[in-house]
């Protein structure tokens, strides 16, 4: 039994300040999107890939597309990110499904494979890095009004991964209560199912801004030295 993975692709990624889509921004000679498919499409339990794209991008993905044997389909995406997974869950084959941030390209199989398996064992789980920083709630004028506890705090990463009928029951109640949620598994965690955390790395970074790419960069420049050790 293996798995499918959703990637919402149809964002506009203002914050990098490019002319296109932030995700054909090549990294060493290969585009964060295609970084991000190869990741899928060498993955042994990944069955089908689907991709939420925007109408002015449909073109140029569906060229890579004939790189990839993985990619099943590409579904329209929304306005938000929330539509754009909900119109794509609706074709999914598999009882397991991943959600994954398309401009994420450095997840590594060891991952996929930990939460995978929660799934399969019955525990919801996306992937997730301790806070390092000191978390302040604030009220309206931004005046301190609590410290929190950075020990149980955590930055939430993709893949995020369940079962189609939870996610999709989670993606229906969230749309009949006008719930939009950040993340998937907020969603989730609103129709009272339980998700935890599998331990992420601190290199699963989101590429969203300039500064990103430069680290970027660094991330691949460090993985090349590794496999040459």
């Amino acid at each position: 039994m293996g798995y499918s993975v959703i990637i919402p692709a149809a964002g506009v990624g203002k914050r990098m300040k490019h002319h296109r889509n932030k995700l054909f921004i090549e990294l060493q000679g290969q585009s964060i999107l295609e970084r991000t498919l190869n990741i899928f499409e060498t993955h042994p339990l990944c069955d089908e890939i689907i991709i939420a794209v925007n109408k002015q991008d449909v073109q140029d993905i569906e060229q890579l597309r004939a790189q990839y044997t993985k990619i099943k389909r590409l579904v329209e995406g929304g306005v938000e990110r929330q539509h754009s997974i909900y119109h794509a869950l609706k074709h999914i084959e598999n009882d397991i499904v991943m959600v994954h941030d398309a401009a994420r390209p450095f997840v590594v199989h060891e991952q996929i494979n930990m939460l995978y398996q929660s799934v399969v064992e019955g525990q919801h789980a996306v992937l997730g890095v301790r806070a390092k920083d000191t978390i302040k709630m604030v009220d309206e004028h931004k005046i301190i009004k609590s410290t929190l506890d950075r020990n149980s705090i955590y930055h939430i990463q993709t893949p995020q991964a369940f079962t189609k009928k939870v996610l999709t029951k989670a993606y229906d109640d969230a749309f009949s209560k006008g719930i939009l949620g950040t993340d998937d598994a907020s969603l989730v965690e609103q129709s009272g199912i339980a998700v935890a955390i599998v331990e992420g790395t601190d290199t699963n970074i989101k590429i969203t801004t300039p500064i990103d790419i430069q680290l970027g960069e660094l991330i691949l420049q460090n993985m090349v030295k590794r496999n040459e050790r």
